[in-house]
Formats: structure tokens, sequence, C-alpha cells
């Protein structure tokens, strides 16, 4: 058997994934249609057109066509999130008698935006820190998922439990008694990811404007350099799931 170096100079048994036949696609989809919080949301925005008449729809379309455009050409002066909030509340005090249709829409719309940037910010994770140790039999990325909330991941480390992997709880417990740092990712690409996760095509200088509102400084040359390594590592994370499955 193939055999690769740990992080910590163990050698971990390189394994395909054979339990599963799914393409990175199918996951990401199947993800997408079972995240719960997605689900409520969709199910709130689709109650909500629903229930508006077809000149109501009409209106909003309007709106939505207004607000595209216009952040478009403003996307480069924004110095801040609350731009946003100003430039809607602009189209909704321009459109007065049916301001209140438009916050009502506003209401149901932030939740389903939010859980997109979300969903995507922790797929990107997921294919560049959980993957590869999935493909090459490495349970510290797993261990360390479980570690930021042990709650949420019960089922995880229930089910290594049934399985006796002993690694997978020894890493466990050096990532709770704090031997080994819990993050999947460093904090700055953490923001850097969820940047992109709103804006993929942001241009370097707004990217570290935002970045210095969150108090994070670095030059245009490494925020390009810290991009263009995350957006490797999720593509191999897919790449690598993929091949495993085809072993």
């Amino acid at each position: 058997m193939d055999t690769k170096q740990g992080k910590r100079g163990r050698p971990y048994p390189k394994r395909a994934v054979t339990n599963s036949l799914e393409t990175a696609d199918d996951i990401d989809t199947r993800a997408w249609e079972t995240f719960p919080e997605i689900q409520t949301a969709v199910r709130n925005y689709q109650r909500f057109l629903a229930s508006l008449s077809d000149a109501e729809r009409a209106k909003l379309r309007t709106l939505r066509k207004k607000l595209v455009n216009d952040a478009e050409k403003k996307r480069g002066s924004f110095n801040s999130d609350s731009d946003a909030d100003l430039l809607l509340e602009k189209h909704i005090d321009e459109a007065r008698e049916d301001r209140q249709l438009f916050e009502e829409w506003w209401k149901v719309t932030v939740p389903l935006l939010s859980c997109d940037i979300r969903f995507n910010e922790t797929l990107s994770l997921v294919w560049a820190k959980i993957a590869p140790g999935v493909v090459q039999g490495d349970p510290l990325p797993q261990a360390k998922l479980a570690a930021q909330d042990t709650k949420t991941h019960a089922d995880r480390i229930r089910s290594e439990a049934e399985r006796g992997n002993k690694r997978f709880f020894i890493e466990l417990g050096k990532c709770l008694s704090g031997e080994i740092k819990p993050e999947l990712c460093d904090k700055i690409d953490t923001q850097i990811l969820r940047i992109l996760c709103v804006d993929p095509s942001i241009p370097a200088k707004d990217a570290l404007r935002k970045l210095r509102q969150k108090g994070w400084h670095m030059t245009e040359e490494n925020f390009r350099m810290r991009k263009q390594r995350l957006k490797r590592a999720i593509l191999e994370g897919r790449k690598a799931y993929d091949q495993s499955n085809k072993a």
C-alpha cells in the first residue's frame, strides 16, 4: 500500500474513497439541497413570492434590475458593507408608496443571500482542507472540524467511535487540549475566502480595503498569492476526491 508522510512525520496510508461514487459536483448539489438554513430561507422566499400579485412581482423585478445595475456601477466606490444598505434605501425611498412591499422583500432576501455566502465558504473549506485528508486517510482535518463544535459534529464523533478510529480521537484530543491549533484555515485566509465568496472577481485594492476594515493589513501581491493558493487548494481537493472515486 502506498503511504504518505503525515504533518508530523507519521506515515498515513493512501486510500481511495471507495464508499461513494458521488462526484464533487454531486456533493455540492446534495449539500445545497439538504442544508437546513438554506431550505428554510428558500421556503420563506417562495411563500412571499406566491403571496404577491402579478403587478407586485413586476415592481420587484424593476427594483432588482435597478439595484444590480447600480451595484455594478458603484462596486469600486463602496467603502463599507453599509454602502449596500444605503443603495437599497435610496431605491426604496424612490419607490414611495411601494416601500412596505420592498422592505418585506428585502427581509426574506437577506437570509437567502447570507446562506449562499456561508454555504460557499463552508464548501470551499471542505474541498481545500478536509477532502485531501479524507482521500489520504489523515484524520486530522475532520478532527479539527469536530473540535470547533463537538455538539454540531456529534454524529461524526459517534461514527468514528463506532468505527474504532483511535487516530481520530487522538487528534481530536490534541485539538481540544490546545496541543494542536483547531483552526482548519488561518484566520486571515478565512477572511479572504469570505470576501471571495461574496465577490470572486473583486479587485485586489477593494479586497485590501475590506481586510483593513477587519484589522488585517497586507500588500496586493500578498493578497493575490493567498487568493491563488486558496483557489488552487479548492480545485486540487475536488480533483483528488474525484480521482480517488475512480481508483
